[in-house]
């Protein structure tokens, strides 16, 4: 008994090896699509909190929204031509899908004005202290 599981656990430790090897080789040919980048994870993030009416409450240190300018009591209107009120998923799918160094287009007003960003998510600085970047409770948003 203690033979055939030993048996057992080395042959699947075989086929995983083998199985994990063939598609190291294979992804390094130029048709082949990766299934998953893991330098792309976590998300990307523009690195804001913001209400359901798309206020700015928090910018995060050192985020790409606080690199590019926004700022507290700003108002989110739009990401790539996408609605931030009404859109929000998709708003959130082109934010975390955004190629490394790809600017969105970010539309915002600014006490009465308006204003264009180009802004280039990243994925959010690591910290310690908790297990996600910025924990925002509902129906607050984090971007």
């Amino acid at each position: 008994m203690k033979r055939s599981v030993l048996f057992f656990t080395l042959l699947i430790g075989i086929f995983s090896f083998m199985l994990i090897t063939s598609c190291q080789g294979s992804s390094s040919s130029s048709t082949s699509t990766p299934l998953a980048s893991f330098g792309s994870y976590p998300s990307s993030v523009l690195g804001v909190v913001i209400n359901p009416a798309g206020k700015v409450l928090y910018v995060e240190p050192g985020s790409a929204a606080e690199q590019a300018g926004i700022i507290r009591d700003d108002l989110l209107q739009k990401v790539n031509n996408l609605p931030v009120n009404s859109a929000r998923q998709q708003v959130r799918t082109a934010i975390q899908t955004a190629r490394p160094g790809q600017a969105l287009i970010v539309m915002l007003q600014r006490n009465g004005n308006e204003f264009v960003l180009n802004i280039k998510p990243a994925p959010p600085a690591s910290r310690s202290d908790i297990a996600t970047a910025t924990p925002v409770p509902p129906p607050d948003d984090y971007l």
